[in-house]
């Protein structure tokens, strides 16, 4: 059993461990190269464990965006209720940090972009997926909102598209980008509305 994973192996937790697992390799290969194989071997099960719960890849690809989610959204509320957006300089600290700069450290970044490719031809994801890309504007334009600007959820919509630009380039072209730079083209950006 490994240790990464924990606990004593049960249905759900077995279940969970190879979720995970997929979730890992999918920031890592993308998860049009998944095999049962290979996300047993990461989650510390047999093969056979990995096709007992998911017998389709598709469905265990769907269940483990899904998932990515579910986490994804409890950790924002999380991270929004320890720092609550109230200013300006609030919502450019949280987006700068929320946005991955350095291509080194961008496998959340690359499991989100895998996610939404992946939605396009999977109907059973696109709802959840289109609500979840949703979730970092609503939570941008709430902030902006209680800081005073006029427009919040069009100024979130250009923030938001902006860092996610960013994201993109420094997935395609390596490399990376200076938090102080990132500041300021969202203090740019913010600006604009004053």
């Amino acid at each position: 059993m490994d240790a990464r994973f924990g606990g004593q192996e049960t249905t759900i937790d077995a279940s969970e461990r190879i979720l995970r697992a997929a979730i890992t390799l999918i920031g890592e290969n993308g998860p049009d190269l998944l095999t049962h194989r290979m996300i047993a071997e990461e989650a510390g099960l047999s093969p056979g464990t990995a096709t007992y719960h998911f017998s389709s890849l598709d469905i265990l690809v769907e269940r483990a965006f899904a998932l990515y989610v579910s986490d994804y959204e409890k950790a924002l509320i999380d991270a929004l209720n320890a720092r609550p957006l109230r200013t300006v300089r609030d919502v450019t600290t949280f987006l700068t940090r929320m946005t991955a700069l350095d291509a080194g450290d961008s496998e959340l970044a690359r499991i989100e972009y895998a996610m939404i490719l992946y939605a396009r031809h999977n109907e059973a994801l696109q709802d959840p997926v289109s609500r979840w890309s949703g979730l970092l504007q609503e939570a941008v334009a709430d902030g902006l909102r209680k800081a005073g600007a006029t427009s919040p959820d069009y100024i979130a919509g250009i923030a938001v598209s902006f860092c996610r630009g960013v994201e993109i380039e420094v997935l395609s072209r390596g490399g990376t980008v200076e938090e102080s730079w990132m500041r300021s083209r969202l203090d740019a950006i913010f600006g604009l509305f004053d």
